[in-house]
């Protein structure tokens, strides 16, 4: 079950790299003051594949051809944070380099550093620990500014977190790539979400 799992991520990222196209709710910080981003001592940092437990590694999907954050971890692009409380993982997000998304988001900005993708328990949603991974998050970026993130369109409860932590709201794009070459972005909405 786990091979067809694998294999079906392979063909649906393959798919991706010949057409994709989404929209995209988009954030940023400019200025952090870090009174107000303190670090939890609950989040966990890590900064290789090698160090991330298995475990861990299976839940995310932190493999080769199936996930791209595999490869930016790697390349020392990004790093995963997770939130465990009494040794489960409540809560997990990215901090990641701008470099892999200058191609896609670069028209927006020049540089800065992309928060995400987050996730959070399921059965632990609506409890402030996706704030807490968020406030981490800037804490520890503090110094890359702009902090830019970014969310689906649908997914409310991820753009009030995100509001909640003092990100600023830029706009909902449309943004389509073809063979990971041409790209078109189109704004649909400058007005909050």
């Amino acid at each position: 079950m786990r091979l067809l799992n694998y294999i079906s991520r392979i063909i649906l990222n393959f798919k991706k790299l010949i057409y994709d196209s989404e929209e995209y709710v988009m954030f940023k910080l400019d200025t952090v003051q870090s009174k107000n981003y303190q670090l939890d001592p609950e989040v966990k940092k890590f900064e290789s594949i090698e160090g991330i437990p298995s475990s861990i590694r299976r839940l995310l999907n932190l493999f080769p051809l199936v996930n791209p954050l595999y490869y930016r971890i790697k390349l020392k692009q990004a790093y995963l944070l997770c939130l465990i409380i009494n040794s489960k993982i409540v809560s997990y997000g990215f901090i990641q380099s701008w470099k892999p998304f200058k191609r896609k988001f670069g028209w927006l900005y020049n540089d800065g550093t992309m928060l995400g993708p987050y996730w959070t328990d399921e059965n632990m949603r609506g409890q402030g620990y996706y704030g807490r991974l968020l406030k981490h998050s800037i804490g520890l970026s503090a110094n890359k500014l702009p902090l830019i993130i970014y969310t689906n369109p649908k997914n409310l409860s991820s753009k009030r977190g995100i509001e909640k932590a003092g990100f600023d709201f830029c706009g909902v794009y449309r943004i389509s790539l073809l063979f990971r070459i041409f790209q078109s972005h189109k704004q649909i909405s400058s007005e909050g979400v």
